[in-house]
């Protein structure tokens, strides 16, 4: 199973089903040797994400084709929320 952390913002959510949602995240980038534009991962029923945002997540990879990286999300966490507010 190959994981990666990443730090990206979505661009878009869509539902899949009751149980899974897919997002859309910017990247570029290179992930071994392929250039990649975008990521595309399954986002579990329990996990919010909000376009527009950005967010430190933890991802295990399912393939690399074509400019895209697909897989689905292990952990999040909302960059926002990584900070102290001062």
């Amino acid at each position: 199973m190959r994981e990666i952390i990443i730090i990206s913002r979505c661009l878009r959510v869509k539902k899949n089903n009751a149980q899974e949602q897919m997002g859309a995240f910017h990247f570029k980038g290179v992930y071994s040797g392929h250039a990649i534009k975008k990521i595309y991962l399954g986002i579990k029923r329990g996990q919010e994400v909000v376009m527009n945002e950005e967010y430190l997540l933890h991802i295990q990879l399912f393939t690399v084709r074509e400019g895209s990286l697909t897989g689905k999300i292990m952990r999040l966490k909302n960059l926002n929320d990584c900070f102290a507010k001062d």
